[in-house]
């Protein structure tokens, strides 16, 4: 099976789905992971973070971990926008690897960039036959995350948080959150399919 998956910034793949990832790469999968923007970032301080010659190398050394074949089409972040040349080239990437599955941002998530990724993804996944929408934030929205697919990944969380830590400034900043929220997450999850540990989607469509 071909799979893609889109995030927003370096490092929302392998919070959204890294364990699925690194398990569907286990089970003989092809996976592309194409991050849209360059994630760096200045905060309402003024306040620098990340640069995308260190970052693009931490993605690199994640995705092989992962095992996904990594793209960067280097947007500028808090900044994402829809465009048409956007949609072309990810729509390119679909058509010539003939995608079967999409990982894409949550249409409602808080952050706007994720917003924007997730109404890139609606567009170029009208033929996909399969669509997850995975969550990277814990923030509350309108809406609220409601997971009704399941993925364990018992054996895999050690990948994933391994993938995690490749972002050295960032889990320096947010990792022990990001632990902590994920795996009581995922125990919850994994009681739902009796698995210790799983990774929750919600399903747009699965055509067999």
């Amino acid at each position: 099976m071909e799979i893609l998956a889109i995030g927003a910034h370096a490092d929302d793949i392998e919070i959204g789905c890294g364990g699925s990832i690194a398990r569907l790469n286990y089970e003989g999968n092809n996976i592309t992971g194409i991050v849209l923007t360059k994630s760096e970032w200045t905060n309402e301080n003024n306040q620098k973070f990340r640069n995308y010659k260190t970052v693009k190398k931490e993605n690199e050394k994640a995705s092989k971990i992962l095992g996904y074949n990594y793209y960067c089409l280097e947007q500028k972040a808090m900044n994402l926008s829809y465009s048409d040349e956007l949609v072309i080239e990810i729509l390119k990437i679909i058509k010539g690897k003939k995608i079967d599955m999409l990982f894409m941002h949550y249409c409602n998530d808080a952050n706007y960039d994720h917003r924007a990724a997730a109404q890139i993804c609606l567009t170029i996944s009208k033929k996909v036959p399969k669509v997850l929408v995975y969550n990277v934030n814990w923030y509350p929205s309108f809406s609220e995350y409601l997971p009704n697919l399941f993925i364990n990944i018992t054996n895999t969380w050690e990948k994933k948080i391994e993938s995690l830590k490749c972002y050295k400034s960032e889990f320096a900043r947010q990792g022990k959150r990001w632990t902590e929220y994920l795996k009581s997450n995922y125990i919850i999850n994994g009681m739902k399919i009796n698995k210790d540990l799983a990774e929750g989607f919600i399903c747009l469509r699965y055509s067999l």
